[in-house]
C-alpha cells in the first residue's frame, strides 16, 4: 500500500512540476508546403517532446483571432495539418500550440501564408486541321468558376512574335482557328485567381498540311471525249461524245 501511495505521489509531483515550471514548449520552425496537382496546403512544425496534442488555428488575414473566424483544430500528436481547396491567391494567418497533459503552451508567433494560384496541367491538342485546333487542359481540385478562370494565347513557334490572345474560359478547352497549314505553334494557358495569376504553362501542336483539293485548285478539268465515225455510202457522220452531249457532223465525199 505504501508503494502504491508513493507512485501516486510521484505522479502528482511530476504533473505539478510540469505546470509550475512551464515545461510545455511552444512549437517552432513553422513551415508550409503546397502541392499544385492536388491544391493541398500542408502546415508543419517541429515536435515538442512532452506534447500529447497540438492545436491549430487558421484564418483570413483580415479577420480577428476568434473561435468563429479561426476554429481550434485539435489534431492529436501529428506535427502537420493539411487543407485541400483553400481559396487560391487569398492571404491567411496561422498559428499552433502544444498541449502537454493538462498544460498548454503559448501560441506560436503568427505566420503569414498566401495560397498560390495553381498552374493548369495536362495540356493537349485535338481535332487538328490545317487551319484550326482544339486545346485542352486540366484544372485543380476545388476549382470554382466564381473565383478562378483561364486565359489562353498562341503564336508560331520560335517566331519571337507577341502572343495572340484566344480569350478567357471557365471550362477546360477552347478552339483556335485561322492558322497556317503545316506550321508548329506554341500555346500557353494561365489560371487567373482573385488576387493574381499563375505562371503560364506552354505546349505545342503542328497543323496538318493543306488538303489535296487546294493544291489542285488551279487545274482545269477536261472531260473525256470519244469520236466515232460512221459511213453511209458517200456520206460520213462524225459523232463526238462527251459526258455532256453528242455532237454530230455530216460530211459528203465526191
Amino acid at each position: 500500500m505504501k508503494i502504491f501511495s508513493k507512485i501516486i505521489a510521484m505522479f502528482y509531483l511530476a504533473i505539478l512540476s510540469q505546470n509550475i515550471y512551464g515545461q510545455c514548449d511552444t512549437p517552432l520552425n513553422l513551415t508550409v508546403s503546397y502541392n499544385n496537382i492536388t491544391n493541398e496546403s500542408t502546415f508543419s512544425w517541429d515536435p515538442v517532446g512532452t506534447a500529447t496534442e497540438y492545436r491549430f488555428q487558421l484564418k483570413f488575414q483580415w479577420d480577428t483571432w476568434t473561435t468563429t473566424s479561426a476554429p481550434l483544430q485539435e489534431i492529436g500528436t501529428e506535427t502537420s495539418y493539411s487543407f485541400t481547396g483553400l481559396a487560391t491567391s487569398f492571404p491567411f494567418e496561422w498559428r499552433v500550440s502544444a498541449i502537454c497533459n493538462t498544460l498548454e503552451s503559448s501560441l506560436s508567433p503568427t505566420q503569414n501564408y498566401t495560397v498560390p494560384c495553381p498552374l493548369p496541367n495536362g495540356l493537349s491538342s485535338t481535332n487538328i486541321t490545317s487551319t484550326s485546333a482544339l486545346l485542352h487542359w486540366n484544372s485543380f481540385p476545388g476549382y470554382s468558376p466564381n473565383t478562378a478562370a483561364f486565359v489562353i494565347a498562341y503564336r508560331i513557334l520560335n517566331s519571337g512574335a507577341a502572343w495572340t490572345p484566344i480569350g478567357n474560359s471557365t471550362t477546360f478547352s477552347i478552339s483556335v482557328a485561322g492558322l497556317q497549314a503545316n506550321t508548329t505553334y506554341e500555346w500557353c494557358v494561365n489560371t487567373t485567381c482573385s488576387f493574381f495569376n499563375s505562371a503560364p504553362v506552354i505546349s505545342q501542336f503542328t497543323t496538318a498540311p493543306p488538303p489535296c483539293n487546294l493544291l489542285a485548285g488551279n487545274l482545269e478539268a477536261k472531260p473525256p471525249r470519244t469520236t466515232i465515225t460512221s459511213w453511209y455510202g458517200m456520206l460520213s457522220v462524225v459523232r463526238q461524245i462527251t459526258p455532256y452531249n453528242i455532237k454530230e457532223t455530216a460530211m459528203s465525199i465526191g
